[in-house]
């Protein structure tokens, strides 16, 4: 009889490990299970009852490489990193800000609160199931009585802007807003795939394009760098537009979670808070 209950307890053991795998595969999102390289930024003040985070502290910077301008698919999808506040940086194409959160600890999308889910291939683009564990559960999370309101814009114009959206949509999407790099790179992918068959394999066409976009984005930066050493006089000061095409900053969202909505006052304050854009979409 032992021996029964033994096996009934491994089979039932079994079924449920199972069941729960299923559920993780089904509900797995692609772009966790299949990520693409992707280097955008956006800029993220988070509001709790009228404190608002500070993304320098330690508990929400990650170690980075500092050469992160090429096709390689970091480790994790999205990071703060340089002790810096509010500039998130998104590496894995098609994260959505309830992603976002989830990554620091305010789930809104999903059940599984404690890992983002499984990669399907590791970050030489070769099959290796791994699970992507969230960075930290450091957010301070709605309480029953709390509402969340979700603003997009600047100092001057803002709109409230709907919760499902910010947590379901694509960030390209939500902030209405292509990001340079992966419109270089679906032009690149294009015009590989029309590239007859009979070429080689061995050529590696795709990796190749990848890295010259990211040669000729350093060397741009070179020369500008060189230009501003020989000009006589201080450059002029970039406007946010140039600065926000330069480092593929596709916008602004100002979060406040707390029972009432937020004074237009205080929105415009957290807009004009944001950390200075950066003259920069590499090194991180």
């Amino acid at each position: 009889m032992k021996h029964i209950k033994l096996i009934k307890n491994i089979l039932v053991s079994l079924l449920i490990l199972g069941l729960f795998v299923a559920a993780v595969a089904i509900t797995n999102p692609d772009n966790i299970a299949y990520p693409a390289y992707e280097h955008l930024h956006f800029r993220m003040s988070y509001s709790y009852r009228g404190v608002e985070e500070n993304f320098s502290e330690s508990k929400y910077q990650e170690p980075y490489s500092k050469d992160t301008c090429t096709d390689t698919i970091t480790k994790t999808p999205v990071h703060f990193h340089d002790d810096k506040n509010h500039t998130v940086h998104v590496h894995w194409r098609g994260l959505t800000g309830g992603q976002v959160l989830k990554y620091y600890g305010v789930n809104k999308i999903d059940w599984l609160s404690n890992y983002m889910g499984i990669k399907a291939r590791n970050e030489k683009k070769q099959v290796s199931l791994s699970l992507i564990p969230v960075h930290t559960d450091s957010l301070p999370k709605p309480s029953s009585s709390d509402k969340i309101f979700i603003f997009t814009g600047n100092s001057d114009k803002f709109e409230l802007r709907k919760e499902e959206d910010f947590y379901n949509q694509e960030l390209e999407t939500f902030f209405n807003k292509r990001s340079s790099v992966r419109e270089t790179l679906e032009k690149e992918e294009k015009q590989t795939s029309l590239i007859p068959k009979m070429i080689p394999n061995f050529l590696n066409l795709k990796t190749f394009s990848l890295k010259a976009y990211a040669h000729s984005e350093n060397k741009d930066k070179e020369e500008i760098n060189t230009k501003s050493e020989q000009a006589q006089d201080s450059p002029a000061p970039k406007s946010q537009d140039e600065l926000k095409k330069i480092s593929n900053t596709i916008g602004d969202v100002v979060i406040f979670v707390q029972p009432e909505r937020p004074q237009d006052s205080d929105v415009e304050k957290k807009f004009k808070n944001l950390a200075p854009l950066s003259d920069s979409t590499c090194g991180g």
